[in-house]
Formats: C-alpha cells, sequence, structure tokens
C-alpha cells in the first residue's frame, strides 16, 4: 500500500498514516535489534557481570540515539509540536500519525573528527513516541523543517453537535 504525503516540498519531512503493514514497524524492530546488539557489547566489555542489564540497556540506547526536547502546546482545534532539529535535514525525518499517538523517527549521517586523511562516519539515529491529549485527523497532519527547527500542526478531530434522534414507538 503506498504512503500519503501531507505535501512533496524540499523543506516539508514526509508525514504518513502507519498501516499494520508499514515499514516504521519493521525499522522499529531493527533499531531494538541495535540497541540490544550493543547492550551485549557493554555487557561483554564489563566481563559479563550480571545485575547490570537496565544500566547497559541505557547506555546503549543514549549512544545510538538522539534525545530530542519537544515543545507541545494545545488550541481548541489544534496541538503544535516544536523540536530543534539543527543537523537534520527534510529527507531525513519521517513523522509517523496515528489519531493518538506520533511518532518522529530519522536517521542523519555525520561526519567524526579526520584522523591521518582518513574521514570516518557515525549514524545519528532519531526516535520519539509521544501519547497525544486529543485524537488528531492524521490525513491533515502538516510538518516543516525550516532553520534547523521541526513544526508538526495535528488538526484535531473536530467533534460537532449530533443530531436529535427520533424515537418511534415498537408496534
Amino acid at each position: 500500500m503506498k504512503h500519503k504525503t501531507a505535501t512533496e516540498t524540499a523543506d516539508t519531512p514526509a508525514v504518513f498514516t502507519l498501516l499494520p503493514e508499514d515499514r516504521f514497524f519493521q525499522s522499529a524492530a531493527d533499531l531494538q535489534r541495535l540497541i540490544a546488539r550493543r547492550a551485549y557489547e557493554l555487557f561483554a566489555e564489563k566481563g559479563f557481570q550480571n545485575s547490570h542489564e537496565l544500566e547497559d540497556w541505557l547506555q546503549a540506547e543514549s549512544q545510538l540515539l538522539k534525545s530530542v526536547p519537544l515543545d507541545v502546546s494545545e488550541t481548541e482545534s489544534a496541538l503544535t509540536l516544536k523540536a530543534a532539529l539543527p543537523e537534520y535535514g527534510a529527507n531525513d525525518v519521517e513523522i509517523h500519525v496515528e489519531p493518538k499517538r506520533l511518532f518522529v523517527t530519522g536517521q542523519h549521517q555525520q561526519k567524526s573528527k579526520e584522523k591521518e586523511a582518513k574521514t570516518s562516519y557515525f549514524e545519528q539515529r532519531l526516535f520519539c513516541s509521544l501519547e497525544l491529549p486529543a485524537e488528531i485527523d492524521p490525513d491533515q497532519v502538516k510538518a516543516t523543517l525550516s532553520n534547523g527547527e521541526l513544526r508538526i500542526d495535528l488538526p484535531k478531530v473536530k467533534v460537532g453537535l449530533k443530531d436529535a434522534v427520533s424515537l418511534k414507538a415498537a408496534a
């Protein structure tokens, strides 16, 4: 099934509505395996000492994932999320939406210091999950990345007044 994007401009990250067969779920599983592998490496480096599993896992996450503070504001009709992502371009970031949940993922290759005429690269990963305080309309989500700031506008589902229902007496 083809993913839908909100808009198709160079400074707009892709916005996807999550589907059960979505490749996002495979990416999340791959990320979990990568963290587990790094946590095991840390466990091995400590001489396979037990009772430090959580510490190893959290250290692996901190080494592989970028922490991004999120600023969320709410009005009657929408939620707005802002995040500083100075190293990322629009092609590096994806926004996955569900009616009550938002995921921001990204991957960015960055140069590290050059040593002996060699340039090494490392991948910086971004993974944010946010439970939303109100139901949103995934088809109306808009995202922009400008001057290193990601802005996501999440229109709330409009709840209108229901029409009166007339009752008929049973025969």
